[in-house]
């Protein structure tokens, strides 16, 4: 009997799949970082309409070609010219040996601010990730010291200033 209620349930899940399941694509990137098969969610406009089912290299390897699988509601964008784009939050300093970050830096010199910078965890801040994002902070007036953690003056009523 537990068989037959097994195989019974397996073939609902499979119907209910194969009923929210849209067409499967192929797209090609350039670079495929940050991809990854069946963790890679596909959104529009906030809303899922997709996840990467695989990423390879295409047989020149000159590119990265990712098969998706579309939601049924998504089947628009499974037409040929659809544009598809990886959103990356992470800032990866040194991934041009600290070029743009000097850019950067030496633009906001160039304007007269005083500039401090540091990468931080975003689980020392409270927030529930190791993520790690950069900081730049500048002031016309004196320097600025940003804190390594989120230290803050617990003696008064209102949170003193941020020491390093």
């Amino acid at each position: 009997m537990v068989p037959l209620i097994a195989g019974a349930t397996a073939a609902w899940m499979v119907y209910q799949n194969l009923q929210h399941s849209g067409p499967a694509i192929t797209i090609r990137f350039a670079d495929g970082k940050g991809l990854q098969a069946g963790r890679t969610i596909m959104r529009y406009r906030g809303v899922r309409i997709g996840e990467v089912r695989a990423v390879r290299l295409t047989k020149d390897a000159q590119a990265v070609e990712v098969r998706a699988g579309l939601e049924k509601s998504a089947v628009n964008f499974a037409r040929e010219g659809s544009k598809f784009w990886i959103v990356r939050a992470d800032v990866a300093v040194g991934h041009d040996g600290g070029r743009a970050l000097r850019f950067l830096l030496c633009c906001l010199r160039g304007l007269g601010y005083l500039v401090s910078w540091r990468i931080l965890r975003a689980c020392d801040f409270g927030a529930a990730q190791l993520r790690q994002r950069l900081f730049v902070v500048g002031s016309r007036a004196s320097p600025v010291v940003i804190a390594e953690r989120n230290v803050l003056n617990t003696s008064s009523k209102s949170p003193g200033p941020v020491s390093a």
